[in-house]
């Protein structure tokens, strides 16, 4: 089998969220709220969590794939 093919199997194709303003404050609350200290908070710019935007909502998004 081509290293394409598996490795087009194996990794979804990155998409850039555009989020509107305030929304990092928004996941910052959500953090404290479970417990994660302030003091210890690291927003993540990059994540593989599809579930950490649940609720937030997305402005636009970008469509990163390449067609071959």
């Amino acid at each position: 089998m081509p290293y394409q093919t598996v490795r087009q199997s194996q990794v979804p194709p990155p998409s850039l969220r555009i989020l509107p303003p305030n929304s990092f404050s928004h996941i910052r609350q959500r953090q404290v709220s479970r417990g994660m200290f302030d003091s210890q908070l690291k927003i993540p710019h990059i994540t593989e969590d599809r579930a950490f935007l649940a609720e937030i909502p997305v402005a636009h998004e970008v469509d990163l794939s390449v067609s071959a």
